[in-house]
Order: C-alpha cells, then sequence, then structure tokens
C-alpha cells in the first residue's frame, strides 16, 4: 500500500529528528520535500519505511538516502513473500492425515507394476480418501501404461 503525503512527513520527521536533516524554511519548501521524498519512496509501505529508516539508522552510518529505504523495504517485502511462500510447502502434520487401511497399502505396492491392478488399488484408495474427507489422488501410475508410453508389447522371439 503506498503511502500519502502524512506519512511520507512522518518518514521525513523520524530521519530529520536522527540526523538533524534541515527539510525547508517555508512551508512551501518542507511540501516541496515531501512531495519530492513521495515520488522517490511513496510506492512502500508506511510501516516499511518506518521501519526501514529504524533499522538503516541502527546499523549504518551512512546519510540516509530514498535508495536506502527503497532497499531496506524490498528486502523485507522479499522476505514476507519467501515466509508466506515456505509456509505454503510446509506439510501438514502427519496426524491429519488418515491411515490407510494395510489391504489397500498393500494392493498398491503389490501391484507396481500392474497397470490394471494397480489402477483397481487406486480406486480402493480413491473411494477410502472420498469417505474420509480427502482430496483423491489422480493417476498415480502415470506414464507407466503400455498403451501410448512407447513400452514395445510385441512378443520377443
Amino acid at each position: 500500500m503506498s503511502m500519502d503525503n502524512q506519512q511520507v512527513a512522518e518518514v521525513l520527521a523520524l530521519i530529520s529528528r536522527h540526523d538533524r536533516r534541515h527539510l525547508g524554511d517555508t512551508d512551501a519548501d518542507k511540501l516541496r520535500m515531501i512531495d519530492e521524498w513521495r515520488r522517490m519512496i511513496g510506492h512502500n509501505d508506511y510501516s516499511d519505511a518506518m521501519n526501514a529508516v529504524i533499522a538503516h539508522k541502527a546499523s549504518s552510518t551512512e546519510y540516509l538516502e530514498p535508495a536506502h529505504v527503497n532497499a531496506i523495504c524490498k528486502a523485507r517485502r522479499e522476505a514476507r513473500r519467501a515466509a508466506e511462500h515456505h509456509e505454503a510447502l510446509v506439510p501438514p502434520n502427519r496426524e491429519d492425515f488418515p491411515t490407510i487401511p494395510a489391504d489397500i497399502d498393500r494392493a498398491l505396492t503389490s501391484s507396481w507394476n500392474d497397470p490394471v491392478r494397480y489402477a483397481a488399488a487406486e480406486a480402493r484408495l480413491n473411494e477410502f480418501l472420498d469417505f474420509a474427507g480427502f482430496p483423491r489422488v489422480h493417476n498415480t501410475f502415470r506414464g507407466l501404461s503400455p498403451v501410448g508410453s512407447g513400452i514395445d508389447e510385441r512378443p520377443r522371439s
């Protein structure tokens, strides 16, 4: 969410408190400074910009420029995206999954090389998953069917 002039003014006030930056002698000068900074950092989230100023002042003695604020805000956005992506990849607890009945498990493992038997076992598994309220599995034997897979069924002589 982008910042308005009031929020940019608060960011600049925080900056000026830390480095005694002079924002201008007249109200027009101050408004011009706010407008310039809004065009440079206004696309950032207000909270991120305020935290970026604090983070920069805590870790650097360099004079704070808009590029510093933008870089820190970008790093924070990317870190949030990475964390959200990681959370999406973390599987639920194993206890949340149903235990596959032994007879279905045996049927799946014993028919790994027989597409017809495996399809029948997979159908039984899907019935069980439907009953338990879980999503079905689809085409787990994909690509291993002799039909259209490039496996030659002609008898060898």
